[in-house]
């Protein structure tokens, strides 16, 4: 398919087909969160005037901290549910946006953010080694603590629903275990020419070449077989989704058939169940004529709800959920004045259906958990 023929079809799409609503009230009952006022941060800069000591106990993250954002002024709308404190990787460092709306960057050095847990959040540290940070409710980081000894690893994934972490160490095993335990629940070889794409509870997705495979330990590989290329992956609940350069296309996991597919939103995530599918158009759909915007897709029905309060002007860098409700998405915005695009974290509602804008990042090195 041609660029001309992706953008007639989006542009037929957009006219044509009637979007039909999703089921708010099931999206109600995957959240059980308080409700709460919200209110937000923006990033400044990687330029921080002034370096701040922190002598409160039981932070060892080289002990100072700069920080580079303060709440936004003024009145803010009414957020339905409460704010949790999200971190990410910017400027090569661990930095968390509190409840609070401010935004600090701690001394602690990572490769990657992995993402977040019941106990804390997961990170790759200089080294290879993965680490778990715990967060107080305010944001502040804790002690980092190694997740699975002091071994470096060559890959690490973790699950949707923050529960199970997956890696392929030096030796080039793979190893799967529940981030709150000590033991494997699978321990095995792994092939060198493989890359791990994703892990679940007890399955794991390995991409060879322009093949995606579904494995379980003692259960025979399913083939996930996308009608389109694989830019990316993830399993989560009963669903597979599959990344391809014109949109999504969404299987079973227990058998690897195909449910559905829709153009646009290459860059997007499973809910931590799998049952939605939030994405946002990436730069090749924006030039090839897909309007912007945050969109949810049910992963059975395929009924798909376009979110408000999102910032239409850029397009989608990344995605990454944070709980049943919550999910952030990574924008680039043009910006004459920097010479390069904005880049906007923004944090939206599955049951609000809305996003709100969390922070912005002059230097162009916010990166998203990479899950």
């Amino acid at each position: 398919m041609t660029s001309t023929e992706i953008r007639e079809t989006f542009h037929e799409v957009a006219d044509l087909v009637v979007v039909p609503a999703l089921d708010a009230a099931a999206f109600e009952a995957r959240v059980s969160r308080a409700r709460r006022r919200r209110t937000t941060g923006r990033l400044v800069g990687a330029v921080v005037a002034a370096a701040l000591v922190v002598t409160a106990a039981g932070v060892g993250l080289g002990l100072d901290h700069r920080r580079v954002g303060e709440p936004l002024a003024g009145p803010q709308p009414e957020w339905p549910y409460d704010t949790q404190a999200f971190a990410f990787r910017l400027d090569g460092h661990l930095t968390v946006n509190g409840p609070s709306g401010a935004t600090v960057t701690w001394t602690l050095a990572v490769q990657d953010v992995v993402g977040s847990t019941d106990a804390g959040v997961l990170v790759l540290d200089p080294a290879g080694r993965v680490l778990l940070v715990p967060l107080a409710e305010d944001g502040t980081p804790g002690d980092p603590v190694p997740v699975i000894g002091e071994q470096p690893v060559r890959v690490v994934r973790l699950s949707a629903d923050g529960a199970t972490i997956g890696w392929v160490d030096v030796a080039g095993d793979l190893h799967l275990r529940p981030v709150d335990a000590a033991g494997d629940t699978v321990s095995r070889a792994f092939p060198a020419d493989a890359e791990l794409v994703a892990v679940d509870d007890t399955s794991w997705l390995v991409q060879q070449g322009d093949r995606l495979w579904l494995e379980r330990a003692g259960q025979p590989r399913t083939e996930v077989d996308p009608e389109r290329g694989i830019l990316g992956a993830q399993v989560a609940g009963g669903t597979v989704s599959v990344s391809t350069r014109t949109g999504v296309e969404l299987f079973a996991s227990t058998d690897g058939l195909r449910r559905l597919g829709t153009l646009g939103g290459s860059v997007g995530r499973l809910s931590p169940d799998g049952g939605v599918y939030a994405a946002a158009p990436s730069e090749s759909e924006r030039a090839d004529g897909m309007r912007p915007g945050v969109f949810v897709l049910d992963t059975t029905t395929g009924d798909q709800t376009r979110l408000t309060g999102f910032d239409r002007t850029g397009y989608a860098l990344g995605l990454v959920w944070r709980g049943p409700d919550r999910f952030y998405v990574l924008t680039a915005v043009p910006s004459n004045d920097l010479g390069h695009p904005l880049r906007v974290l923004q944090e939206c509602s599955l049951a609000a259906l809305e996003c709100q804008t969390r922070a912005e990042d002059s230097t162009g090195t916010l990166h998203l958990p990479v899950g």
